[in-house]
C-alpha cells in the first residue's frame, strides 16, 4: 500500500520501550496527537504506529494490507487496531504473526469490539478473567500464565454454568 521511504523512516511516533511501562497507551496517545485528517497521511500515521509496536521487525506490504482491512472491512477504528496489535504482542510476544492478529481482529469485529472504548472494556474484563484463572491454577499448584483454552473454559464455567471461585 505505502512503500517505506526515507520520509517514513522518521516517524512522527518515536518509540522507546524504556519510556513507559504502558506501551499501548503511549503509542495510542502519540497516534492521537499526530493523526492527520488527510486519508493518505492518516494511513501513514497508522502504519507508523504499527512500526513503532514492532521496532525490530520489518512490516511487509501484505501485513499493512491486513491492517488496513481491519479498518476498512472489519470496521475497527485505527486506535482500536493499534490497541489490538499491542494486546496480541503482550499475549504472544514481539514475534506474533499477523495471521494471528488478523484472526483476533476478525473475532473482535464479530463481537462488535470496534472502538477504543469497547476494546479497553474488553481488555479489562480479559485481564480480570486471566487473573481469576491464574488464582485457580495457583490453587492447583500451577505457577504459570493460563492458556487461551483455560481462559475459555473458565468463561464457560462462569458464564454458562454459573460457577465462581468461592
Amino acid at each position: 500500500p505505502f512503500p517505506k521511504t526515507d520520509d517514513h523512516q522518521e516517524s512522527v511516533i518515536n518509540f522507546d520501550k524504556s519510556e513507559s511501562p504502558d506501551l499501548k497507551h503511549n503509542v495510542l496517545q502519540r497516534y492521537k496527537n499526530h493523526a492527520s485528517t488527510n486519508l493518505l497521511t492518516a494511513y501513514a500515521d497508522f502504519f507508523a504506529g504499527i512500526r513503532s509496536l514492532f521496532p525490530s521487525r520489518n512490516i511487509t506490504n501484505n501485513e499493512y494490507d491486513k491492517a488496513r482491512d481491519w479498518v476498512e472491512i472489519f470496521g475497527l477504528s485505527v486506535e482500536c487496531s493499534l490497541l489490538l496489535i499491542s494486546h496480541c504482542i503482550e499475549e504472544k510476544g514481539a514475534n506474533v504473526s499477523f495471521n494471528y492478529i488478523d484472526s483476533v481482529a476478525r473475532s473482535w469485529a464479530d463481537q462488535e469490539i470496534t472502538t477504543i472504548n469497547k476494546a479497553e472494556e474488553y481488555l479489562q474484563l480479559h485481564q480480570a478473567r486471566t487473573h481469576e484463572v491464574s488464582k485457580l491454577l495457583l490453587h492447583l499448584g500451577l505457577r504459570r500464565t493460563p492458556t487461551v483454552d483455560e481462559i475459555n473454559l473458565y468463561n464457560h464455567w462462569v458464564n454458562d454454568w454459573g460457577f465462581d471461585l468461592k
